[in-house]
Order: structure tokens, then sequence, then C-alpha cells
């Protein structure tokens, strides 16, 4: 293959290291198009191999053509090399790298690239920050192996001029340092550079890198000092007839046509200098502006992550976390994470969307296993864009699984919508683990229509709601059969509906179900897709809402029931508890019981709630007999969601937050 092939023409298979390269080759996805060719190293090559040290071999130097391995996610044969993963697949990339060397892991590419070596002259500060340009657009998308960060120090004040007045991000002292088309223009030791490189950076530089966290904006620190500088400022002291704002000031002695328009030594200068400001200076120069406005007096924005055009649970989880920092004016965008199965029908924040953060927080809105997911399939760079990661899971049990604590890694703070859920999280990991609400909206100008959901026109109707995919053994549809039959055993006034989303009725829980039926006339069973409003009629067209859940992370349906004004019967245990009291719900308990294997997802060690079935079906009949009991917990339930669950509530929880963790607390 190396005879007949121009790529590996270069390979000299009289040395170990192009042998090794080949192999390299080989071993990626390369191989497929030889499928009925088989090769493997020898007990010998892999012997010799385990004994290699890595910082050896990249000395002694890599043929042509290996760095291919740093490509993939195939296993490889230099995991057996010593030190090659720390070495060869992990970058930290500081300020070392802009003045020194990049790391390892790039020389290596660049090594092997003819392109690249020639492009970039590693040897000089110009070439090694073009090779970190094209790594941070380019590189990092083709050299998938690599874990590459972005090291702090690139962040921390390095000041220039005279007498350190000006203040520049270390990252971006380095790049129009070093950057020869670039320093000629901006002289970092003159205030008319070091405003200029600010203005740069924000207009276009900062596009020209693409590392989320160097967005200027995002730099409390850097605003600070920006601010205190625009705030002490005296113009008078600086030869002005008359008090001017800094940035007008500063702009008029870096601008030849504001020198010769506005003469600052007189008070007509000033005057006329200060209108030019207001009615266009401040919109021309908006981006200084903006950096020089005191950071502290303005809410920080929030990249909100998930699957935003869903129309499941979690979805509507986003649409509610965007409903409520917009409530209190805090600015959003979202990034709509991929998901599986069938395509989106949501389009309400289409608007909004985003491919890259552009806030300093990001909240996750996602269930530990597709956080996880995210990570792998290409959103380690997002979860390490330098946003502040705030995440926001949902969770049914009481146990976060120890496997997964790892993802808290990925994540600065943690915001749990229940205690169930923060107290299933908080002993597995050392980042902050805050209650936040949930917000819960519904359009209450949506009444019942019976006739247009083809329900019975008479009789009192219990509703049963479920979505199939968040499985029957957690919603427990069964249980709420059971105890309606066994509540009305012969009373044709009433009727139960069971609305199922998703559903599989060759499932043995929805054969179950049907048994329990049993050709019963009074139930309804209602498994096309409704939409929004559709599902908010039918919720109003009915009497009562059942939930006799083993558990719940927070039960955004019983939430949104009570918030209609429609009476409910839950089961007393999990993240629904916060809202659901005696005075709000009629309660059922039940025996805690241990999960088996085939009753839900990480079921080692779990445990949920059992609801008796006998007690439900008390609470069943004296919801439909005692009507005035049933009319003031209506009243409580309703008040509570609106008190402790509306989109003003949780916004204000939510921006409170964000503005200690702006000012560090």
């Amino acid at each position: 293959m190396a005879g007949i092939r121009p790529d590996l023409r270069a390979l000299d298979l009289s040395h170990w290291m192009h042998r090794l390269a080949l192999y390299l080759w080989w071993e990626s996805p390369a191989h497929e198009a030889y499928a009925d060719q088989q090769w493997h190293l020898s007990a010998h090559d892999l012997e010799v191999l385990s004994r290699t040290d890595w910082a050896a071999m990249t000395q002694a130097g890599l043929a042509p053509g290996a760095s291919i391995v740093l490509k993939g996610n195939w296993p490889t044969v230099l995991d057996l090399v010593a030190g090659f993963r720390t070495h060869a697949c992990e970058a930290e990339i500081g300020i070392a790298a802009f003045r020194q060397a990049v790391p390892p892991a790039l020389q290596w590419i660049w090594q092997d690239r003819a392109d690249l070596h020639a492009a970039y002259d590693l040897a000089t500060p110009h070439g090694r920050t073009e090779l970190l340009k094209w790594w941070f657009l380019h590189g990092h998308r083709e050299y998938t192996r690599i874990i590459w960060r972005v090291q702090p120090d690139c962040l921390e004040l390095l000041r220039h001029g005279p007498r350190g007045q000006y203040p520049l991000p270390a990252f971006l002292s380095a790049i129009v340092s070093g950057r020869d088309d670039i320093r000629p223009l901006y002289d970092l030791e003159t205030e008319t550079g070091w405003l200029s490189s600010l203005q740069w950076w924000s207009q276009s530089g900062h596009a020209e890198y693409g590392v989320p966290a160097w967005s200027l904006p995002w730099h409390t620190e850097l605003r600070r000092e920006l601010h205190r500088i625009a705030t002490s400022f005296n113009a008078r002291e600086a030869g002005a007839a008359q008090e001017l704002p800094y940035l007008a000031f500063a702009l008029r002695q870096m601008r030849p046509d504001l020198r010769t328009a506005f003469d600052v030594s007189t008070p007509e200068g000033c005057a006329r200098l200060q209108a030019w400001w207001a009615s266009n200076g401040e919109a021309e120069h908006a981006v200084l502006t903006a950096l020089f406005a005191d950071p502290d007096r303005q809410v920080p924005g929030v990249n909100v992550v998930g699957y935003a055009q869903g129309v499941i649970g979690i979805s509507e989880d986003v649409r509610m976390a965007v409903r409520s920092l917009s409530q209190v004016h805090v600015p959003v965008a979202v990034m709509d994470a991929p998901m599986s199965g069938p395509p989106p029908r949501d389009h309400t924040l289409d608007d909004l969307l985003t491919t890259q953060p552009v806030h300093p927080f990001s909240l996750y809105c996602l269930p530990p296993s597709e956080l996880g997911r995210l990570a792998l399939e290409g959103g380690a760079r997002l979860l390490r864009s330098g946003t502040c990661n705030i995440g926001l899971p949902p969770w049914e049990l009481p146990l976060w699984p120890r496997h997964l604590a790892g993802l808290f890694d990925e994540l600065d703070e943690v915001w749990a919508c229940t205690e169930f859920i923060r107290q299933a999280i908080a002993p597995l990991t050392s980042r902050p683990v805050l209650k936040m609400p949930l917000a819960v909206e519904v359009d209450t100008s949506i009444g019942p229509n019976r006739a247009a959901l083809g329900l019975p026109q008479k009789g009192f109707l219990f509703l049963v709601m479920f979505d199939g995919k968040s499985w029957l053994s957690r919603k427990n549809p069964l249980a709420a059969v059971h105890a309606f039959m066994k509540a009305f055993p012969r009373n044709r006034h009433v009727g139960l509906v069971i609305k199922a989303m998703g559903l599989d009725r060759s499932s043995a829980g929805w054969q179950a179900v049907e048994t329990a039926i049993r050709g019963d006339k009074r139930v309804t069973v209602i498994d096309t897709v409704l939409s929004r409003s559709e599902l908010t009629c039918l919720t109003a067209s009915c009497d009562a809402y059942v939930s006799l859940h083993r558990a719940e992370g927070f039960g955004r349906i019983i939430a949104e029931t009570m918030l209609l004004g429609v009476p409910t019967v839950t089961t007393n245990f999990s993240g629904n508890v916060d809202y659901c009291l005696p005075s709000t719900s009629y309660l059922v308990e039940g025996p805690l019981v241990p999960l088996r294997r085939d009753d839900y997802i990480f079921t080692e060690g779990q445990h949920w709630c059992d609801p008796d079935i006998d007690q439900a079906a008390q609470q069943l009949r004296r919801l439909f007999e005692d009507k005035a009991h049933t009319r003031t917990l209506v009243r409580a339930a309703r008040e509570r969601i609106r008190t402790h669950y509306s989109p003003a509530a949780a916004g204000s929880a939510y921006r409170a937050r964000l503005l200690a963790l702006q000012a560090g607390h």
C-alpha cells in the first residue's frame, strides 16, 4: 500500500517510526477501503510500544501522516504509549502559547502538515498567533481526539501605558503585540492605540478567533476598570474648558475630523462636542460605550440550552426559562440541542436561536444523560467556552447516579427546581446546588370544549395524562384506572379520560391498562397528537386530574392543572410535594419500594412510592362528593402556583442569583 498510494510514498518503512505511522493510517477508517485485508501489529511490536516514552518519540521526530491518529475517536495502539494521552491529546492554551511555544499536540500537527508548516512560522509571535487562530476556528473540529482548554491566565489584566493606566486582557495584548499586521496600527502604550484595540476586537477581532470566553462584555474585571477610568476622568485637567464624557474627549483626540470640528479649549467647542456625542457619537461608537458602562448595574445575559423546538416536558422547561428571564429583562439567547426522534414542531423561540454563546451565563435545561451526550457529540467546546455554566436538570428518583456525578465537573452551579432534586444532587458534588423555581404558565382564556375533543357532554370527568416515553412504570396510569374503578364501580355519571402521548399499545404496561379497563364505556382514550392549546382545552374540559405517579421531578402537568383551577389527586412523594400540600391537593400515601431492574433507568439502590389504591379511591370519592372542600383546595392551589411559580417569580429568583454570581458571591 505504501508503494501504490501517493499519500504514503513519503514513508521509509526501514524506520520504526515510519512503520508506526503506516499502521496509524491503517487503524483509522482508511482501512475500510481494503476490507479484504487484515493487519495487526505483532506481540513484539505491542510490547515495544508499551515501553516507549512519548517524549522520546516526539524528540526523535514523528513520521509524516502520524497525526491522523488525533483526528478520530477510534481505539489506537498509541494508547499503549506512556504519556500519549496526556501530552498528545490534551492542549492547555495559555499566554505561553502566544509568547513562547504552542502546546505539543499543535506542534505535532504543524510538523505533520505541509500547508500549516508553510503558512505559520512558529519561531515568530505572528506565526504562533496565526496557528492558534486556525486552531480556534478550524483545527479543533478536525482533530477531535484533542481535549483542549483556554487557560485562565489569558483573561488576566495586563497594564499598558507609561503609568500602567491602559488595562487589556492578556489574550488581546498578546494578539495585538504578536500580529505583524495589527501591531503597527495599535500602539498599546498610547491611549489611542489602546482604545482602537478595544474597538477592533469588539467589532471584528473576536469573530476572527471565535473563543467565546474572549468576549469583552463578559470580562467583568476589565469592565469595572474601564468604568472607573470613565467616571474618574476630569476633562478640565486635560485642557478642556468644561467637563466632558471621557469617551467623547478621548475619541476627539483619536480622530482628526473631530479635533478640527470641536475646539474643546472653548465652552462653545465643548458644548458642540457634547451635542455631537449625544446625537451621533454614542451610537457610532456603541461597542466602546457599552464596554465603559457600569457592569454592576447591568444584568448579565443568559444562553438557554436545551430542546427549544421540542414538544416534550423538558422543552417546556426551556421555553419557561426564557419566558421567566425575559419577564425581568435579562438578555436571552437560545441554543437548540440536537434531539433524536420526531422532528421538532414548536418554533416560538426561533427568533432567539444562536449557534454560539453570546452571553456570559449558560443555563442547561437538559437531563443528565443528554448533558453527557452533548459533551461527547461536539458540545464540549460549548461547555468549556468560558461561560458560567449552570445546570437545571430534570430528575425523578431519590438518588443521583454516582457514575454520572462527573457531569457536574462541567458546571459551575446547579439549580434544582424542587427540594427532592436538590437532595438527590447535593451529596455528590462540591458545586453549589440551589433550589430554584420552574415557571408555570397556561392560557387561562381557553375554556372547556368537550364536543371538539370528542368527550362525553355530560358527567364528571377525571383526567389522566402521560407521555409513553416517560415510562408507564413511573407515570403509573394503571393505578389511576384501578382507583377509578374501585371508587365508582357502577356510577354512570362519572368518566375517566386517558390522554397518552407516544403510546406503544403493544407494551406490557399498556396491555395491563387495557385489561383493567375491560371495555368500560366510561373510559375514553386519546392518543392523537394535540397542540398546546388543545391540551389546555382538554384539561379545562375535565373536572379533576389524577396523577398516581411513583416519582416526579417537578410535575409540570399537575402545576398547570392547578393554575387552570382544576382539582387534583396526587401521590404525596417526590418533586410535586413542594406545591402539592394537604391544603392544595388530595394526597395519596403509599409504601416506598425498591426499583427492579426493568422498572426504570438507573435503578440501582433506588426507591419510589407505590401509591395505595384504596386510599386513592377514597380521595377520588371525596373530591367528587365534597364540593365545598374541593373549591377551597382549588383556590389555595391556584394561589400557590401564581405566587411561587409564575414567570415573574421564577425570573426574579434567577435575576437575583445571576447578579450575585456576577458580583462574585
